[in-house]
């Protein structure tokens, strides 16, 4: 749609965390190209029925979409559930004439994504020798969306609650660790945090949806 289009460009302009992130090198400008391709690439495959496609064949566009999805998931281990929700709108979210259409996209977004992540897992038990499912560092991932307050990322009152390299703060003594210990660390320690202000919690993810 391309009024829904529009809407979203100019809602990126303007929005001011967007502005922060994509001023920089960081995840969070190859993720904005990730997501928009997901989308896209779901969008072209369509239905089987449609008349209207062009280029791959609608599950060749699935396959992709799926890659770019894993690869979401490497990049980011937060846009897992995401990705999960991605693949059942994937299929069956679309009108089909039969069942098994809908199993065969589903199953053709979701192998590579297991692919991807999968790899990477076995990866992670070869050179750190843990299971640690995706990237490491769905820990400090965690830790820092309990204790930064949204508002406050990017900010000195970040730097606050974290402490600067070399100071003596929780975030700093297991950000110094090997990276998987480090990893372990802060899952144990953002656990300790969802069992201590659980409401907490569910009160920011509200807030943030709506």
């Amino acid at each position: 749609d391309l009024w829904a289009g529009r809407f979203a460009f100019w809602a990126s302009v303007f929005y001011p965390y967007f502005i922060y992130y994509s001023a920089y090198f960081f995840r969070e400008s190859l993720l904005s190209f990730l997501v928009t391709a997901v989308f896209y690439l779901l969008i072209r495959s369509g239905p089987p029925e449609s008349s209207a496609l062009s280029g791959p064949a609608p599950s060749g566009l699935l396959w992709a979409a799926g890659g770019l999805a894993g690869w979401m998931c490497l990049t980011n281990g937060a846009m897992s559930p995401a990705v999960a929700l991605v693949a059942l709108s994937a299929g069956f979210g679309v009108q089909l004439s039969t069942k098994a259409w809908r199993w065969k996209r589903f199953f053709a977004f979701c192998l590579p994504v297991v692919a991807l992540v999968g790899v990477w897992t076995i990866r992670n038990l070869v050179v750190m020798r843990s299971f640690i499912p995706a990237s490491s560092l769905v820990g400090i991932q965690m830790y820092w969306a309990l204790t930064v307050p949204y508002e406050a990322l990017g900010t000195d009152e970040q730097n606050r609650i974290l402490g600067n390299p070399g100071e003596d703060t929780e975030f700093q003594r297991l950000a110094s660790l090997p990276e998987a210990e480090r990893n372990k660390a802060f899952q144990a320690a953002a656990t300790r945090i969802l069992k201590e202000r659980p409401w907490a919690f569910i009160k920011d993810c509200a807030g943030r949806f709506f």
